[in-house]
């Protein structure tokens, strides 16, 4: 799982399109391991093998920009010309520094989020510290900080890179959010001078602004309380200027945080406006609707103006909006690959035409589109391809690959993923995916499960899946119940089955991928992270026959300790440990329950060897998890490596060398445990 973000970042626009894919909840166990594969790639290649990030297209669509990050550490935004390809300027910064995110504000003017590192000195943490640069491609003068002339507010903010508004119609200036005296208030920035100047005051716990299609700041979220269970919503008063700091702000209605904590932050997740007074475009997950979907809302009259987008299977993952004219453009649906349906019938064409140049499993997103529909940035990634950036003609309908995200990896991936249709002991039928390597097979099987539990796997892209399969490794994978995106009844099949519905489908997975392959127990694998570690330990302990090894990453071994670490962070009345508890089950009156189904209080029913995995710094599973893991294993005489890698619970918080030790570690214990002539053990089965 991992800590939400605000929502003031979840609708931060871009320059030349909206696009919001859905996320994960904060409190939700993530498995943040994205994969990749290649046969007889080094492990090199698929740490920390992304190289550019942060593809952007201009307004008008005539430069692109990227952010190439460089084997030493350090990193450098590039700016090309879109018909010549040539590079037409740039902004480096030193090791020790990230972009966090690089987006057009003008035609010329680029904006970079720029952080500090998260460091450790001793017992002392450096959490990271983000400012925002601007850098004009066409005066080529030194980039300039924004917030230049609040040298208080450059001292008191840690993350000041949160924008509200590119302002399109407003090349020379942007709307943030930045704290100011305990107060989170919004400023209108300069993005020439840096100079910024106070246009709404907000409160202690204000949480968000949203502005309206002209730039003016119209809606307030404010938290109820520090725990923030309940968010109430302001408008500026009737008649009042909405720019002006001393302009009063009046109750309009509350929401509650979703209390499922599945995959958006509030039960209506305000996305942007829809060009009319008080009506905004929202992700209605609400627990009621049997999927999510795109829907207009009256903030002031509390009622859904109309529905723009539903699907009868699957929930909206992401939402197109045009960013100059506030039009909605369509939604986008992960099925088993990314689906665009589009409202625009021409645009639509286009899209299709893309679909076609592709021509075969590839995922293709549009990323951003020119205000004028004469370019659009596309990514198209496929199972064994990670990925690239492509400019697409809408006049000459050519598309031109500009950048891919690894180079090393490009063309050398020779593996095969298929979708498969996998039983259960009670009749249903699940999505699952099937990846198995072209050449070079050893005949032996990974269980992949993914994390969450509230997410999915989907046909795309799986660093880790790609890795595992480079060495020669059949890779299954399920959607069990309890995993997103079929819809709230699906979902909520796995609520208080971590040890039953969720457990006893990844077991008939495995089963079911042993027989339909010919792949022996003494052949298998199980292996995940966070959610997925918890399942793979759990599977290793109660069905120790079906394994010859367990890899656990990341992941809770006892149930009543994960819900005592909830209460202790966020307490006993949060919307956060409700989640837990409808998920899990009540630690009050389920202990003995839940210590039944955790894997620290099973070791001595394992006979398979078990790796552990974990970061030092998690502040979402804490790493004691881990290391009472390996004590109950070593005092039961199991067989159990443990690794504790610099960095937190999520992929991304970890350094290359880091990763490199995961991915070797990885590989060598599959060697040694998966053998071409190893045998099957004594079972011992759990009761």
């Amino acid at each position: 799982m991992t800590r939400e973000e605000s929502p003031l970042d979840l609708v931060r626009p871009k320059a030349a399109l909206y696009f919001l894919m859905s996320v994960s909840c904060a409190i939700v166990l993530a498995l943040f391991a994205t994969t990749i594969s290649a046969q007889a790639q080094s492990v090199s290649d698929f740490a920390g093998a992304t190289y550019f990030e942060h593809v952007g297209l201009s307004p008008d669509g005539d430069h692109y920009s990227m952010v190439r990050f460089g084997q030493g550490g350090s990193s450098e935004a590039r700016v090309y010309n879109r018909r010549t390809g040539r590079r037409v300027g740039g902004l480096t910064i030193p090791g020790g520094m990230d972009f966090t995110w690089v987006e057009w504000a003008s035609n010329t003017t680029l904006l970079a989020s720029v952080s500090t590192r998260f460091k450790v000195d001793g017992r002392k943490l450096h959490l990271p510290t983000a400012r925002i640069f601007s850098y004009d491609i066409k005066e080529r003068r030194e980039p300039v900080i924004l917030f230049d002339n609040e040298d208080r507010i450059l001292r008191t903010n840690i993350q000041l890179n949160r924008v509200v508004d590119m302002l399109p119609a407003d090349p020379d200036n942007i709307i943030m959010g930045a704290w100011r005296n305990g107060d989170f208030d919004l400023y209108y920035v300069n993005v020439e001078n840096g100079q910024a100047a106070r246009i709404a005051k907000g409160r202690q716990l204000t949480l968000a602004w949203f502005t309206d299609a002209g730039g003016q700041p119209s809606l307030r979220m404010d938290c109820v309380g520090k725990k923030c269970r309940k968010i109430n919503l302001y408008r500026p008063e009737d008649g009042a200027n909405p720019s002006d700091a001393k302009t009063d702000w009046r109750y309009l209605r509350s929401f509650e945080q979703n209390d499922s904590q599945d995959e958006t932050f509030l039960k209506l997740q305000p996305i942007g406006p829809t060009g009319k007074a008080d009506e905004f475009y929202v992700l209605d997950g609400r627990d009621e609707l049997p999927r999510r979907s795109v829907r207009i809302f009256n903030v002031q009259t509390n009622e859904f103006v109309s529905t723009l987008y539903t699907d009868d299977t699957y929930d909206v993952s992401g939402i197109l909006i045009d960013p100059k004219t506030r039009a909605y453009m369509g939604a986008q649906v992960w099925r088993d690959r990314i689906d665009n349906d589009l409202v625009d019938p021409e645009l639509q064409e286009h899209m299709d035409e893309l679909n076609k140049y592709f021509d075969g499993p590839w995922n293709v997103s549009l990323h951003e589109i020119s205000e004028d529909r004469s370019a659009a940035l596309v990514f198209a990634s496929a199972s064994n391809e990670p990925g690239a950036y492509y400019i697409y003609d809408f006049e000459t309908r050519d598309t031109k690959r500009i950048v891919r995200v690894n180079r090393n990896l490009h063309n050398s991936i020779r593996t095969d993923t298929t979708v498969v249709s996998v039983p259960t002991r009670d009749g249903q039928q699940l999505t699952g995916y099937l990846t198995v390597p072209k050449q070079d097979a050893n005949g032996k099987m990974v269980v992949l499960v993914h994390g969450g539990p509230e997410q999915r796997d989907v046909l795309d892209y799986d660093r880790d899946v790609q890795f595992l399969a480079s060495r020669g490794y059949t890779v299954a994978r399920v959607n069990f119940r309890g995993s997103s995106g079929y819809g709230r009844t699906f979902a909520q099949a796995g609520y208080r089955q971590w040890g039953g519905t969720m457990h006893t489908d990844v077991i008939d997975a495995t089963v079911w991928f042993q027989k339909q392959h010919s792949i022996a127990p003494n052949e298998t694998c199980i292996m995940g992270y966070s959610y997925g570690a918890y399942a793979a330990l759990l599977a290793g302990a109660m069905q120790a026959q079906l394994y010859n090894c367990v890899i656990a990453g990341g992941g809770p071994t006892d149930l009543n300790q994960l819900l005592k670490d909830e209460r202790k962070a966020y307490g006993s009345d949060s919307p956060q440990y409700a989640y837990w508890e409808k998920s899990i089950g009540e630690r009050k009156t389920q202990r003995s329950e839940l210590a039944s189904i955790s894997p620290v209080h099973l070791a001595k029913y394992y006979d398979d060897p078990i790796l552990l995995v974990h970061g030092e710094y998690d502040r979402v599973v804490q790493p004691d998890h881990a290391s009472q893991m390996e004590s109950a294993l070593l005092k039961a005489g199991q067989s159990v490596e443990y690794i504790e890698l610099n960095g937190g619970h999520q992929y991304s918080t970890w350094s290359r060398k880091s990763d490199i030790i995961y991915l070797k570690k990885i590989e060598e214990f599959l060697a040694k445990h998966l053998p071409d002539n190893s045998t099957s053990s004594d079972e011992k089965v759990a009761p």
